[in-house]
C-alpha cells in the first residue's frame, strides 16, 4: 500500500472516478476497489468540492465517519463550500458499495456537524470584525490567544503594530507580512511551517525583540533573516544548523539577549558577536562543541546532560556564570573578571569522575569570589593524597554556598576537604538536599491517604 502524502481522502476518492477502478482512501492509505455506481451529482462538481477542501479533508473525513475533532478553521472551510457540498460528499462515499459503515449514524452526525459548524463560522466572523475593527483604528499592541485559530491576514498588514504576541495559534501566510512599525514579535506555541514564519519575520524592518517558542519539536528546518535592529532573540523547539544560526548571529550587529532552549540540529556550535551581553543556552541534545567568542558578554547560563561535552568561553568581561553539566566535560574558560557563579555537577554516563578531574574542572574557576556548588559529598571530599599533590582549585573563592545531594555523613571532613579546596574562604553554607527522605514522606503520606480512604469504604 503506498502512503499519500498532503492530499485530501476525500480528494482521491473522486480521482478516478470516471475510469473503470477508482481509489478509495482511508486516512493515508490508498486501496484499489471496484468503482461505485454513479451518483446523483456529478464528478466534476464533487471534486471542485473536494479541492476546497484543502488541507482539510482528512480531518473531516475522520469527523464524519470517525470519531474524529475538526478545527475552527476546517469548520469554516467545510461550511464555507455549501451544503450542497457537504452533502453531495458524504451521500457519495456512502453510497459506495464498500462502505461499511451505519449510514443513518454517519447522516445524522453529519446534520449535527453541520449545526456546530454554523455556530463555528459565525464565531470566527465574529472574530475578524473584531480585528478589522483594532486595525482600522491603529491599535498599537495586540495580544492573542485563540487555539488552533488561524490569524487573519488584516493583522499581519497592520503597519501601526509596534507589539503583535500570538499564542496557541495557527500562522499561514505565502506572501510577506507589512508590519513595518512592528519592534516586539511574540510567536508562543504557534503553528506555522517554515515558509510562514520567514514570510512574516521577513516583512518586520525595525523589530527588536523576536521570541519563538514551539511546545512540540518543529518538524522542518527554520531558515529566516532578521532585521539588523534585532536586540533580543529567544528561539525554542526549533530546527535549524549551527551554520544558519552562526551567519544569523554575525549578521546581528545590535543583538544583546539571547536565549536558545531545546532546539533540533545544534552540534558544533560557534556563538561570536561583538555585542551580545547575555546568553542563555539550553539544550539536552548538544553533542560534542559548544564555542563561546564575545569581548561584550557579562552573564551566561549553560545547561547540558551530555555526557561528552567540549566547551571552550571567550569572555574576557564575563562576571557572572550559571552552570549545569556533568564533571567529566571538558572546559576552556578565559575570564578573568569572573566574579559569581552557579555550578550544577551532574552524572549523565556510566563514567564515574575521578578525585584528579573534579579538582581540574574548578580550577576553570579560579578567579570567582562567590560561588553556589550542588555536588555529591563523595566527590567533594578529597583525599589526603590529593591535597598534597595538587594546588588548590579556587583559591581566590571567598563566600560558598554548597548544596549535598543526599544525605550527610561526615560533615567535619567535608569542612576541612573544602577549606583545602579554597583557602580564602570567609563564609561557607552548608544546605543539605535529601532526595531520599522526602521519597520516604512522600510514600508515607500516600499510603496515610489510602488507609483513609479504606476507613471510609468500611464504614
Amino acid at each position: 500500500m503506498a502512503r499519500l502524502m498532503n492530499i485530501s481522502p476525500l480528494m482521491m476518492f473522486l480521482f478516478l472516478g470516471s475510469t473503470a477502478l477508482a481509489v478509495l482512501i482511508q486516512p493515508g492509505l490508498a486501496i484499489r476497489v471496484p468503482a461505485p455506481a454513479p451518483a446523483p451529482v456529478s464528478y466534476e462538481f464533487l471534486k471542485e468540492c473536494a479541492s476546497k477542501l484543502e488541507p482539510c479533508g482528512e480531518k473531516i473525513y475522520e469527523a464524519v465517519f470517525e470519531n474524529g475533532k475538526v478545527s475552527d478553521n476546517c469548520c469554516a472551510k467545510l461550511v464555507s463550500t455549501g451544503k450542497d457540498c457537504h452533502d453531495g460528499l458524504v451521500k457519495h462515499l456512502i453510497a459506495d458499495p464498500n462502505f461499511k459503515g451505519n449510514a443513518a449514524q454517519v447522516l445524522a452526525k453529519r446534520t449535527m456537524a453541520s449545526k456546530s459548524e454554523k455556530e463555528t463560522v459565525e464565531e470566527i466572523s465574529r472574530i475578524k470584525d473584531w480585528f478589522s475593527f483594532l486595525i482600522e483604528r491603529n491599535v498599537k499592541e495586540l495580544d492573542l490567544n485563540f487555539d488552533c485559530y488561524c490569524l487573519a491576514r488584516s493583522v499581519l498588514n497592520a503597519t501601526s503594530l509596534t507589539v503583535l504576541k500570538l499564542c496557541r495559534m495557527t500562522l499561514r501566510t505565502r506572501s510577506l507580512s507589512t508590519l513595518h512599525s512592528l519592534k516586539v514579535l511574540s510567536l508562543i506555541d504557534v503553528i506555522f511551517d517554515a515558509k510562514s514564519l520567514k514570510n512574516i519575520i521577513s516583512g518586520c524592518p525595525i523589530i527588536e525583540e523576536l521570541y519563538v517558542h514551539r511546545e512540540s519539536y518543529a518538524r522542518d528546518h527554520v531558515d529566516f533573516s532578521v532585521s539588523k535592529t534585532l536586540k533580543y532573540l529567544l528561539l525554542s523547539g526549533l530546527q535549524f544548523n549551527c551554520q544558519w544560526l552562526e551567519g544569523l548571529i554575525y549578521g546581528l550587529p545590535l543583538l544583546e539577549g539571547l536565549t536558545l532552549y531545546s532546539c533540533i540540529g545544534l552540534k558544533n556550535i560557534r556563538i561570536g558577536s561583538h555585542s551580545l551581553k547575555s546568553l542563555y543556552f539550553s539544550n539536552d541534545f548538544v553533542s560534542e562543541n559548544l564555542s563561546i567568542d564575545s569581548h561584550s558578554l557579562t552573564t551566561l547560563d549553560v545547561y547540558t546532560r551530555s555526557g561528552a561535552w567540549k566547551a571552550t568561553f571567550r569572555t574576557p568581561n564575563l562576571v557572572y556564570l550559571r552552570l549545569h553539566c556533568g564533571v567529566k566535560a571538558v572546559i576552556s574558560i578565559q575570564a578573568p573578571n569572573l566574579f559569581e557563579g552557579i555550578l550544577d555537577l551532574g552524572h549523565y554516563s556510566k563514567y564515574v569522575p575521578s578525585y584528579d578531574d573534579t579538582v581540574h574542572f574548578l580550577a576553570n574557576f579560579n578567579s570567582m569570589k562567590k560561588m553556589m556548588l550542588r555536588i555529591d559529598e563523595q566527590e567533594i571530599i578529597f583525599p589526603r593524597n590529593i591535597r598534597n599533590t595538587c594546588s588548590p582549585p579556587l583559591p581566590n573563592l571567598k563566600h560558598l554556598k554548597l548544596k549535598i545531594r543526599r544525605e550527610l555523613k561526615t560533615k567535619s571532613e567535608l569542612e576541612d576537604s573544602v577549606y583545602w579546596c579554597a583557602p580564602s574562604l570567609e563564609t561557607l553554607e552548608l544546605d543539605v538536599m535529601e532526595y531520599c527522605n522526602r521519597k520516604h514522606l512522600k510514600v508515607k503520606m500516600r499510603c496515610n491517604e489510602l488507609k483513609r480512604k479504606s476507613e471510609l469504604e468500611d464504614s
